[in-house]
């Protein structure tokens, strides 16, 4: 017979490292969010945001453009309804909702973390979409 020197590595069928099965749905991964796909694409800008709101005091600013909210991407905003809905059901629950953005400064990607919560102005967040 044959003899292997061990020098090479013989892979069976049906590896584990081959499929990788997609995240749930409800937990969208954030380590993917480094990676640019056409999922990347900004789907809203901020066209008003109120000083000491939750999404100012977690570093967004009027111009910047939203590419992912939660798991909210340009795919399934359902017309910003979606995020106004995330808003309050992160409120509710005391959620903090991670958020990926592109800067009206520079362009940058940036990643930051809202927590919707009670503050002396309007809505959970306390900033104005616009579709992209």
């Amino acid at each position: 017979g044959r003899t292997n020197d061990g020098g090479a590595r013989i892979s069976k069928k049906g590896g584990r490292n081959e499929a990788i099965p997609p995240p749930p749905p409800a937990q969208p991964s954030i380590l993917s969010a480094s990676s640019t796909s056409p999922e990347d694409v900004p789907f809203a800008s901020i066209v008003a945001i109120a000083a000491l709101s939750p999404a100012y005091e977690a570093g967004l600013r009027k111009g910047d453009k939203l590419i992912r909210f939660g798991g909210i991407t340009h795919r399934n905003h359902d017309n910003l309804t979606a995020v106004a809905e995330l808003g309050q059901v992160s409120f509710t629950k005391e959620r903090k909702i991670s958020v990926e953005f592109e800067s009206h400064k520079d362009g940058t990607r940036k990643t930051t973390t809202v927590r919707p919560r009670k503050w002396p102005g309007r809505g959970p967040l306390g900033f104005l979409l616009k579709l992209s």
